[in-house]
C-alpha cells in the first residue's frame, strides 16, 4: 500500500530541495586543486631555502678567500716574487702549458687559458698558501672546501704581482649552479721600501717616526670678587707655538702658533677678548690620495692690541695686550731649496722637517701683558689708587720655537729630534696700592720679579739616539723676604713672605694681607723606552713652568671694627705651561 505523505509534509519537502551535500566528483576535484596549492608552495619553499643554503655555502666560501688573502698579505715581498713551485702545477686544472709562442724550457703556465696571465713559479721552500698553493678546510664550515693559490705577472720589470684565490666545493644547496668564488689583489713593493725583504706595500714596509714639539700658552689667571664690580675673572696669555711630524710610508708635518692676548669676564660669564688670535697652522704631506701639497708656510696676520676694562665706578679693572706679535711657521717633507725650514736656520738636508716660532709684540699699549686693579671710591668713599697684579713683557729679539728633525744616517734609519725653546721676558707679580701712605721698608714696587728666563727641553727616538733633555738655561728671580728682596736662580723654589699691612687713607684703617704659595720652578720629567739594540723607540721630555703657584691677595676697610669691609679677596694663579718635546719610533718589520 502506498504511503501517502500529509500535506504539510509535502510542503516542507519541497522547501529543502537543494539540501543535498556535495557530490564525489565535486568533492575530488576540490582534495586536488587543494594539493597542487600546497605542493606548488612546498617546492616554493625547498627552492627558497636551498638558495638559502647557497647564499651560507658562499659566504663561507668568501669568508675562506678572504683568510687564504690575509695569510698572503703577511709573507715577505720576496715570497711573492717567488711564487709557486712548478712541480705542484701539471696536474692543476685551472693550469695551461705549451701555448703557442710560450717557453717550453722553463715550461711557462698559464691561469686559465692561453689568453689568462703568467703564473710565477720560481720555485721556494714550504710557504703556506703559495708552497703548496692548495688545500681544504671544513671543520666549522657548512661544506668541505678546495682552495687555490696563483700569482701571475706577465712582465715583473713594470707590472704588479697578482694574487688570486679560488674557493670552490662540491656537492651544495643547490643543483646546477657554479659553486666557486674568485678573489684578487694587486701586490706591489716600490723602491720606497726599504728592503723588498720586508713585508710588501700593503703592510708598513719603513721605518715609523712621530715627533711633536710644543710651547704652550702660558697664562696668568685673576679671579675672585671687588667691591661695587661686576668681576669674575682676568686671563693673560703669552705667545705659543707648535710642530708635529710623521713619516713611515708617506710624510706628514704641520707647524702652528698662538697669539698672546688677553681676556676680561664680568659676573655674567661675559667674555671680552683682545688680541689673542686662533692658532694658525703650516702642513705638508706626501699623501697622493688627499690635496695637502708637500710644502707649506705661514706668517701671523695679528689681531690688535689694546685695553679692556670693567668699570662701575666704584672700582674697575684693566687687561692689556700688545700689539705687534710677529710668527712663522714651516713644514716640508724635504727641506731644502725652494722649501725652507725651519724658519730661523733652514737646512738643506731633504729631510722631514717642521718649525714654528713667535715673538711677543712690543707695539702699543706699552708692549706688556698687563693687569691692573683701580681702587678707588670705595668703602666710605675710600680712595687707594691703582695696584699692579700681573705683568709679562717681551722677551725681545728671543721667540719661543718649536722644531721636529728627521736627520738621516746612511745604511740606517736615522734619528727624529724633537726640541722646544720658551723664552719670557721680564715678568712682575702684585704691587701694593698707590693711595697708601706706608709701604713696607724696602719695597720696591712688586712680590716678584723674574727676568731673562730661558729654558728648552728636547726628545730624540731612533738608532743611537740619547735620553730626553732638559734644563733652565737662564733666568733670576727676585722675591720679598719680609725685610728687603733675596735674588736667586730661575731654577729654584721660593717662597715670598706674607705681607700685612695697617694704614689710615682718609680716616679709615685700611688693612692689607699678601699670602703666596711656594712658587715653583721648571722640573724636567723625562719618560724613555729603549728597542732592542742600540735604540730608543718613545723618550719624553716635559717642562713644567716656571712660578708655578697661587698669590692670594685681601684688602679690608675700617679694619679692626665691628664694621669692617673686605673690598677686595683676589687670587693670583700663575701656570706658564708644561713644555712637551716627544719622539716615538718603530723599526721597518724585518722578513718574514
Amino acid at each position: 500500500m502506498r504511503t501517502q505523505l500529509l500535506p504539510f509534509a509535502r510542503i516542507r519537502a519541497r522547501l529543502h530541495e537543494d539540501e543535498r551535500g556535495f557530490s564525489l566528483l565535486e568533492s575530488v576535484i576540490a582534495i586536488t586543486v587543494i594539493f597542487g596549492s600546497l605542493t606548488a608552495l612546498a617546492y616554493s619553499a625547498t627552492t627558497g631555502f636551498g638558495y638559502q643554503g647557497l647564499a651560507r655555502e658562499r659566504q663561507a666560501a668568501t669568508g675562506i678567500a678572504d683568510k687564504v688573502m690575509e695569510e698572503v698579505r703577511g709573507l715577505a715581498y720576496a715570497k711573492i716574487q717567488a711564487g709557486l713551485a712548478p712541480s705542484q702545477l701539471a696536474t692543476d686544472g685551472n693550469v695551461v702549458k705549451n701555448c703557442p709562442g710560450d717557453l717550453v724550457s722553463p715550461t711557462t703556465y698559464r691561469l686559465r687559458s692561453c689568453a689568462g696571465e703568467k703564473i710565477v713559479a720560481n720555485g721556494q721552500p714550504n710557504t703556506p698558501p703559495l708552497v703548496p698553493h692548495t688545500g681544504t678546510l671544513s671543520a666549522g664550515y657548512p661544506t668541505t672546501y678546495s682552495w687555490r693559490t696563483y700569482v701571475t705577472n706577465n712582465d715583473p720589470s713594470k707590472d704588479p704581482y697578482r694574487v688570486t684565490i679560488i674557493v670552490s666545493w662540491a656537492g651544495g644547496a643547490v643543483n646546477g649552479v657554479t659553486r666557486s668564488i674568485t678573489t684578487e689583489s694587486l701586490f706591489h713593493s716600490p723602491s720606497g721600501c726599504v728592503s723588498s725583504e720586508t713585508h710588501p706595500y700593503a703592510a708598513p714596509c719603513q721605518p715609523f717616526f712621530y715627533g711633536q714639539a710644543q710651547v704652550p700658552r702660558g697664562v696668568v689667571t685673576v679671579s675672585g670678587s671687588l667691591w661695587g664690580l661686576s668681576f669674575s675673572e682676568a686671563h693673560l696669555y703669552l705667545s705659543g707655538v707648535e710642530a708635529n711630524a710623521q713619516q713611515e710610508q708617506f710624510a706628514s708635518a704641520q707647524g702652528a702658533f698662538s697669539q698672546s692676548g688677553a681676556v676680561l669676564v664680568d659676573a655674567a660669564s661675559t667674555a671680552q677678548t683682545v688680541g689673542g688670535s686662533a692658532a694658525t697652522t703650516a702642513a705638508s704631506d706626501t699623501d697622493p690620495s688627499g690635496t695637502i701639497p708637500t710644502y707649506g708656510s705661514a706668517t701671523l696676520v695679528p689681531l690688535p692690541g689694546g685695553t679692556l676694562t670693567l668699570d662701575q665706578g666704584q672700582t674697575a679693572f684693566t687687561v692689556t695686550a700688545p700689539s705687534g706679535d710677529a710668527a712663522t711657521a714651516q713644514a716640508a717633507t724635504a727641506a731644502g731649496g725652494s722649501q725652507p725650514c725651519p724658519p730661523w736656520a733652514p737646512q738643506l738636508d731633504g729631510a722631514l722637517c717642521t718649525g714654528s716660532q713667535i715673538q711677543q709684540g712690543s707695539g702699543l699699549p706699552g708692549g706688556t701683558l698687563t693687569a691692573t686693579v683701580h681702587l678707588r671710591n670705595l668703602y666710605q668713599n675710600v680712595d687707594l689708587g691703582s695696584a699692579s697684579l700681573a705683568t709679562i713683557a717681551a722677551a725681545v729679539n728671543d721667540p719661543n720655537r718649536a722644531f721636529v728633525d728627521r736627520e738621516l744616517v746612511t745604511g740606517q734609519d736615522g734619528r727624529l729630534v724633537s726640541t722646544v725653546a720658551r723664552r719670557i721676558g721680564t715678568v712682575n707679580l702684585v704691587g701694593l696700592p698707590s693711595g697708601l701712605t706706608a709701604y713696607p721698608a724696602g719695597w720696591a714696587s712688586y712680590l716678584v720679579n723674574m727676568t731673562g728666563y730661558r729654558d728648552t727641553a728636547t726628545a730624540t727616538v731612533g738608532i743611537g739616539a740619547s735620553g730626553p733633555a732638559g734644563s733652565v738655561e737662564g733666568g733670576t728671580v727676585t722675591f720679598w723676604n719680609g725685610a728687603g728682596y733675596t735674588t736667586q736662580s730661575a731654577s729654584l723654589p721660593f717662597t715670598p713672605a706674607p705681607i700685612q699691612i695697617f694704614d689710615t687713607v682718609s680716616g679709615h684703617t685700611i688693612q692689607i694681607d699678601i699670602t703666596s704659595s711656594a712658587l715653583l720652578p721648571a722640573t724636567l720629567n723625562p719618560t724613555v723606552e729603549a728597542c732592542s739594540g742600540p735604540a730608543l723607540c718613545d723618550a719624553d721630555a716635559q717642562m713644567t713652568g716656571p712660578l708655578t703657584g697661587t698669590i692670594h691677595y685681601v684688602v679690608k676697610v675700617d679694619a679692626l671694627t665691628p664694621g669692617e669691609v673686605t673690598v677686595m679677596d683676589l687670587t693670583v694663579q700663575v701656570e706658564l705651561g708644561t713644555m712637551l718635546a716627544r719622539g716615538l719610533y718603530q723599526p721597518a718589520p724585518s722578513a718574514g
